[in-house]
């Protein structure tokens, strides 16, 4: 499978091309602490929902759920930022072994010294977690995140090699398109799963402590290879934290039917400093929006992809 696109198709659509360079624009010129995934601009109000209340020491303990339940499993995730942190701190409060990995010292030494905190659409959660710079010591797991940026994404690959056993799957979950194929040239297609999540509007709040204004979509598929047995019980996994998944046969369909509304929002989101609502609200804002999806949206008609989602423009804009 291939997802890139060549230079000669960018040049025929402007606004596909300025996205990708805006989208990686922003996302290098973003410090810790900004929106990351489907959000874009602040995380809005916190809503509050059952607080789970700390043992002594500040800090939930998982260990008792997986005494009582041997179907738990050992996670890693590579990455551990806004998104990074929802997945660690809801995969631990349902019992999983989790190991955040993230370069970010602050924050890896915020989760050691009180926990991860969580708070938003799944409550107000702090759960003693591992978190390390580097994946060294960690050993193999039954599931390894790759939730970096896609930039960022090789190097994270380059790193997992010690956690990757003969069953583990490897899941890469980033916006855009080629971030797959990075990943599948250093670990294989074999182990391979790509993932698109959306409707979480996650930030940082501080070190150590993410929020999320939703839990809409988590979207699955093989890479290549990876049985349908082993995709599906790494989904249980994320099904036992609380996510809504879904499997894809198609993930070229799967990326685009996301992409598509990454075009239109992120750009305009950053030139225009205005939030996804907003854009929408606006008249001038989302006539840019609109071009721009308009145009993702006939590169993939000229690719041969298809976007299951009724009129596509309809779809970005509700």
């Amino acid at each position: 499978m291939s997802l890139l696109l060549s230079t000669s198709t960018l040049a025929s659509f402007p606004a596909l091309g300025n996205y990708i360079q805006v989208a990686e624009f922003y996302a290098l010129m973003t410090k810790p602490g900004a929106s990351e995934a489907s959000g874009v601009g602040s995380p809005g109000e916190v809503r509050h929902g059952q607080i789970n209340m700390p043992q002594p020491g500040g800090v939930i303990s998982n260990r008792r759920n997986r005494e009582e339940n041997d179907t738990m499993a050992k996670v890693a995730i590579v990455g551990c930022g806004a998104m990074g942190s929802v997945y660690a701190a809801l995969m631990s409060r349902a019992g999983h072994e989790v190991c955040c990995v993230d370069t970010w010292q602050d924050h890896i030494a915020a989760i050691h010294q009180q926990g991860l905190r969580v708070e938003g659409a799944s409550g107000d959660t702090r759960v003693a977690v591992k978190a390390s710079v580097t994946p060294d010591g960690i050993g193999i797991c039954d599931l390894i995140i790759i939730a970096t940026k896609a930039f960022d994404a090789e190097a994270a690959a380059d790193s997992i090699e010690p956690l990757i056993g003969r069953d583990s799957v490897v899941q890469t979950i980033q916006n855009g398109i080629g971030a797959s194929e990075r990943v599948a040239n250093i670990v294989g297609s074999r182990q391979l799963a790509v993932g698109v999540v959306g409707g979480f509007g996650a930030s940082i709040v501080a070190p150590g402590h993410a929020h999320h204004n939703g839990m809409e979509m988590i979207r699955f598929g093989a890479y290549s290879e990876l049985p349908r047995r082993h995709l599906e019980a790494a989904g249980a996994i994320w099904t036992s934290a609380g996510f809504k998944v879904a499997y894809f046969d198609d993930i070229e369909q799967m990326v685009w039917e996301k992409l598509i509304m990454n075009v239109a929002f992120s750009g305009t989101a950053f030139c225009t400093g205005l939030t996804i609502g907003e854009i929408i609200d606006t008249p001038d804002a989302w006539q840019t929006a609109k071009q721009c999806a308009e145009e993702a949206i006939a590169v993939a008609e000229r690719l041969g992809i298809t976007l299951d989602v009724g009129d596509p423009v309809t779809h970005i804009r509700t």
